[in-house]
């Protein structure tokens, strides 16, 4: 049947124009009907009223085909483009030039294409890297640092990202790169190793490692001794761990020399950024945890006791890298927190990653997820995790399915040509004594099943069977379509008696751990397979020269063809480690928080050239569980790329988080990392806008205030000013004004297009057309603010107080950029405190938030457009001159300020975001009070 007919172009229309109505796939299913019979009495009309040329079948067909077309749009654009959600970029910095071919970039880009990265992985990578690199400044005031966050997926490239930032920056001239690498030594040595080898090139800079930094360093590695000049081609990097010794040596390293801190272009880059470093004390008290602390003083240029320090950084710019970012936007949002307040960006993910929407699904769309996870029975995780010492030994069958699953696939995947290190991981607890029984019980197993390797290997073919028609190439096209992989590219299973020798090779050798040489030197690897134990208690060698840990060899001195790992382990396989060529996972732990249980998918990310291998072993609840993570995971970038299309700043519209209450199965993180959460409506309500950014040009200026001119002019006599609301005392006000004159009023203002007011108009004004069709919101009320100090002008007739902005350091020569324009209480000048007699107790009350007070009135539901007309010959005072200069505009500045009010709507998901806790030197009070 042909669904694509032209035929049918007026009822997709139709079925188009209902979702952006806010109709659910459910009521598009039965016309906007209540029943089953209502629906067919509806086609019926619509057949001979609208000439739909259809039959039932061929509805739902279209209806099914629309919803699908619906989710791969979004989904292409929210997990395969990169965002960035920001304030207005203020630094306007020489971006490096790929056509100057020894810039540290273009030298990475280059090793990027050695390692074989495609080139739209590579465009997206320097795509991402630029849209971050603007935000950053590369001279900061000492309390205003920038701070960014980047959220990026498990197992996606992240560490790639990071090097292209520290790349581009270091090419504009940021010169010292600080990277704080979670809490394990073991994963620092790891991103240590990869950002200092992927960037030690012979660019024109040169790359300086720095290790175990302190107040003891001794000489050439002092402060002092290094080259923080402008014209200097020095760059340092250090990585270290998030520990409190550690960072409490870097705070007193930095100190020691005070002049040289002025050179210094700082960029942290905090890896792991929900880990460790959240505030997890009282949020509301002046505590905070040791790290949280350590890094918060680094940032705002004290020493580690908190004291202030004479001298500042050039520059300091902060940003987390995380790919579960809820702690940091959900815990706690004040001026001195690490709240992404200048920006949040996500990284980009191309087509060939194997992620959770791809591997568990997204409701409502055509993504159902891969038939790659097999279910552990209950009875299987009560053998696992039986804790009598006197139980039998016996594995259960899931867990011998899982391992002979890789055995299969080792023996297959050499025999495909394949030959880097091939992975297993078991992660059934994070208790080291749980660890080394697994360790012992799967050794006795395979030693027990290859005195009997005939029937051995017919088990295994068994298993064999069963997965390889479970999930094959077919499979991976039907389940993930958009894979970007060519079906030649694809290594597909040969039979199983193509490789029947090379797996009876891997039996008879006996799984071992990996050893030292006869010089004690270097680590000896086996064709066989190595056994390792991944914990904290099994570092170094024993006295037999085993190695329990975890080492993948050196691939330039390995002459193993895919040497095999079956790794056991907890904390250390949870987060930030890399497990090559993972194909089997066997995984039992639980927890009731999505970020950590994301973290653990160890089995996500890129699966070059042995995409049909892995498979994942999970109970019936963290199959659940997972599901539901990924629907989190999408709708928060759903809601950052909604942010980005309508110009939010994180620093006043902090991003909501899909919350479900009732659910029992999971929370977004702990109570403790969340605890500045505040529950929220979908959509625009609450939205508010402020122009902040004007352009320059004289034309544009004086053509705004003709406009608002000719606007005052058709809402006629203002209301007279109530002297009870002390807020009206200087303003004009209009009330129940219709919203056909507001918006053509707006469509008339000209403002640069990246601010968010521009970029959220056409969104802003079809959200109240609809809202105002159910009877949600009310007519507009307008307002002229000013105030009692301030020049007088008049605008059709009116003599106004003009209010005074200074203008932001710094800031594009072509425009003029105020930082802010409404002062917070401004929102309550057209509530009538005669009609609300109420509050009049509550207007004296500092401590309530004026969006509190104007939700408690009358003119709750009414939507607020303020006009402020700026003093041309605006003054910084003295205090600010620092970071403000006078405005010395040609002619007087009109801003405006919307405000929609908060409704509430049954039909829509809860969310819950942080409160923003404002800085009151960027409130924006009138700086002649």
């Amino acid at each position: 049947m042909d669904i694509s007919n032209i035929k049918y172009a007026k009822i997709r229309d139709w079925i188009k124009q209902s979702r952006k109505r806010g109709l659910s796939w459910d009521k598009i299913e039965l016309l906007n009907q209540s029943s089953i019979e209502e629906f067919l009495s509806k086609l019926n009309v619509n057949k001979i009223e609208q000439y739909w040329d259809i039959d039932i079948e061929t509805w739902h067909l279209i209806v099914n085909d629309e919803k699908i077309a619906e989710m791969e749009s979004l989904t292409a654009e929210i997990i395969g483009v990169p965002t960035i959600v920001a304030e207005d970029p203020q630094n306007y910095l020489d971006l490096p030039l790929s056509n100057d071919e020894n810039s540290l970039w273009n030298l990475y880009s280059n090793k990027l294409r050695e390692k074989k990265f495609k080139e739209r992985t590579i465009r997206n990578i320097e795509e991402s890297s630029r849209s971050i690199l603007v935000q950053l400044k590369d001279k900061t005031e000492e309390d205003r640092p920038v701070k960014g966050l980047v959220v990026g997926n498990v197992q996606s490239g992240k560490t790639a990202n990071m090097a292209a930032l520290i790349a581009m920056a270091a090419d504009i001239g940021f010169n010292f790169f600080v990277v704080l690498s979670g809490t394990i030594d073991k994963l620092r040595e790891q991103t240590q190793d990869r950002l200092y080898g992927d960037l030690d090139l012979n660019s024109n800079l040169q790359i300086q490692l720095l290790t175990n930094l302190s107040s003891k360093t001794a000489s050439p590695f002092r402060l002092q001794d290094l080259k923080f000049e402008k014209k200097s081609k020095k760059r340092y990097l250090y990585v270290c761990l998030k520990n409190q010794a550690v960072l409490k040596n870097l705070n007193q390293w930095i100190n020691k020399d005070q002049l040289s801190k002025e050179g210094i272009k700082l960029l942290v880059i905090d890896d792991e950024a929900d880990q460790a470093g959240i505030n997890t004390l009282d949020i509301d008290s002046d505590e905070r945890t040791k790290i949280n602390k350590l890094i918060i003083d680094l940032v705002a240029n004290r020493n580690y006791k908190s004291e202030k320090q004479p001298k500042s950084f050039g520059a300091v710019n902060y940003i987390g890298y995380t790919a579960t970012p809820y702690a940091n936007i959900l815990n706690e949002a004040k001026p001195e927190s690490l709240y992404p307040s200048s920006f949040i960006a996500t990284l980009a993910v191309s087509d060939e990653y194997f992620g959770p929407q791809q591997i568990f699904g997204l409701d409502d769309s055509n993504l159902l997820g891969l038939s790659i996870v097999n279910k552990i029975d209950i009875n299987d995780v009560k053998l696992i995790k039986k804790d009598d010492p006197n139980f039998d030994s016996e594995l259960p069958p899931s867990f011998k399915e899982s391992v002979m699953w890789f055995y299969c696939s080792v023996a297959a995947l050499r025999l495909s040509g394949y030959k880097k290190p091939l992975s297993m991981l078991i992660h059934t607890s994070q208790k080291q004594k749980d660890h080394s029984d697994i360790y012992q019980r799967l050794k006795e197993w395979i030693k027990k099943e290859s005195n009997r390797i005939d029937d051995f290997i017919f088990k295994m073919k068994k298993v064999w069977d069963q997965q390889t028609k479970q999930f094959n190439k077919s499979y991976l096209r039907l389940q993930y379509p958009k894979y970007g992989v060519l079906d030649k590219e694809i290594n597909d299973y040969p039979n199983f008696d193509d490789f029947k020798i090379e797996l009876k090779s891997l039996i008879d050798q006996q799984p071992c751990n990996i050893e030292l040489d006869y010089d004690n030197d270097k680590l000896v690897y086996t064709t066989g397979m190595h056994l390792c134990i991944d914990n904290c208690k099994y570092n170094g060698v024993d006295f037999n020269g085993r190695h329990f840990r975890l080492a993948y060899p050196d691939p330039k001195n390995c002459s193993i063809t895919a040497p095999a790992f079956i790794v056991i382990g907890g904390s250390t396989l949870s987060r930030g480690l890399t497990l090559e060529g993972l194909v089997s996972t066997y995984f039992l732990r639980t927890t009731k928080q999505a970020d950590t249980l994301m973290q653990m998918g160890r089995w996500f990310g890129y699966r070059h050239n042995y995409e049909l291998y892995p498979r994942v072993w999970l109970t019936d609840n963290a199959i659940i569980q997972f599901k539901y993570l990924s629907n989190l995971d999408f709708k928060l970038r759903n809601e950052l790329s909604f942010m980005e299309k309508m110009g939010l700043s994180p620093l006043d519209y902090a991003p909501r988080v899909i919350f479900d209450p009732d659910l029992a199965i999971i929370q977004i993180t702990s109570k403790n990392r969340m605890q500045g959460v505040e529950e929220v409506d979908a959509d625009f309500s609450g939205y508010q806008a402020q122009t902040t950014v004007f352009y320059k040009d004289i034309r544009t200026l004086e053509k705004n205030i003709q406009s608002t001119e000719s606007f005052i002019k058709t809402l006629g006599n203002p209301i007279l000013n109530n002297p009870v609301n002390i807020h009206a005392k200087d303003a004009y006000i209009w009330k129940n004004v219709n919203h056909t004159k507001v918006f053509e009023y707006l469509s008339n203002m000209k403002y640069p297009d990246h601010i968010k007011l521009m970029k959220g108009y056409e969104g802003i004004k079809e959200w109240y057309i609809e809202a105002k069709k159910q009877d949600l919101v009310q007519n507009w009320n307008v307002a002229i603010s000013g105030i009692q100090s301030g020049k007088e002008t008049y605008i059709s007739g009116l003599k106004v107080k003009k209010v005074n902005r200074s203008k932001v350091k710094n800031s594009n020569p072509d425009e003029i950029s105020i930082g802010v324009l409404r002062d917070s209480k401004d929102i309550l000048l057209d509530i009538d405190l005669d009609q609300n007699p109420d509050l009049i107790n509550v207007f004296k009350d500092d401590s309530i938030s004026p969006l509190v007070i104007r939700e408690k009135s009358c003119v709750s539901k009414m939507p607020q457009l303020l006009i402020y007309v700026i003093d041309r010959d605006s003054k910084a005072i003295k205090k600010d001159s620092q970071v403000r200069l006078d405005l010395n505009s040609s002619v007087d500045v009109i801003g405006i300020f919307l405000l929609l009010p908060r409704i509430s709507s049954s039909n829509k998901d809860q969310y819950v975001r942080v409160k923003i806790i404002p800085n009151i030197d960027f409130e924006g009070v009138d700086e002649d009070a």
